[in-house]
């Protein structure tokens, strides 16, 4: 819903609360009340249903796409933009553009991010991720270093993300065994369908590395199959079809 249709629908509301007798004063707190709850239910669904496209649905590229639509409605709010932003640098890691979301989390304000809310925390999570994936593990440690204190500062609803982050920073440091336990574990607390998929995505190539590759083609098939457009749907292919005749 539009601004222009949110007045136009108030002002008919007001109208239609006079005609039947009420004062116009009454009518405009009312309608007013009203349609700004009618407003918010309808943006705090269409938030649900942009990020179930990405963490449900693993269609980044749709998710960007209503992002981006919903960051150009909303230029004037500068600190939704940056919230909206780091939703965006989600939607790109989700694709495999990892350098790309890292300059776009670099280009934000800080000013608007709260431990509070919880935007710092995602902030910090998604620019480590993008540098331990781009191989800068000892700017990604420094970093890590320098947050953990507001990392560990967090929400029962962050803690998920926050145990995923720590267990995929131990694979990139080479401890796979802390991260295999680590990853098992959240395996089995109620998980996103993306989330689901990347600690499989993880667990496969520990069992590269521990020689298993077996259990790890069974973990690639179910990303491949579940994975829809995500980048690691896309690598898991590759390892198959690249490591298939290791199991055999």
């Amino acid at each position: 819903m539009n601004k222009i249709t949110f007045y136009t629908l108030t002002f008919l509301l007001i109208l239609a609360l006079s005609a039947i007798g009420i004062s116009h004063i009454l009518a405009g707190v009312i309608g007013l009340i009203l349609m700004m709850s009618v407003y918010l239910y309808f943006n705090i669904n269409r938030n649900k249903n942009r990020l179930r496209l990405l963490n449900e649905k693993c269609d980044p590229l749709t998710f960007l796409k209503l992002t981006e639509e919903q960051i150009n409605n909303n230029q004037r709010n500068k600190k939704v933009v940056t919230y909206l932003n780091i939703d965006k640098s989600a939607g790109l890691v989700a694709l495999g553009r990892f350098q790309e979301a890292k300059d776009l989390l670099l280009t934000l304000s800080k000013q608007h991010l709260s431990v509070k809310n919880g935007s710092r925390q995602i902030y910090i999570i998604n620019l480590l991720t993008c540098m331990y994936e781009l191989g800068e593990l000892d700017q990604a440690e420094e970093y890590y270093q320098e947050n953990v204190q507001e990392l560990n500062n967090n929400s029962s609803q962050l803690s998920l993300a926050i145990d995923l982050l720590n267990a995929e920073r131990l694979f990139f440091l080479n401890h796979f065994l802390k991260s295999e336990q680590q990853l098992s574990s959240i395996l089995n607390r109620p998980v996103s369908t993306r989330a689901r998929l990347s600690i499989l995505y993880r667990l496969a190539l520990i069992d590269f590395e521990l020689g298993r590759e077996k259990e790890a083609q069974t973990k690639l098939q179910e990303v491949v199959e579940k994975g829809n457009k995500l980048y690691i749907a896309e690598r898991a292919l590759y390892w198959q079809d690249n490591t298939r005749h290791l199991g055999s």
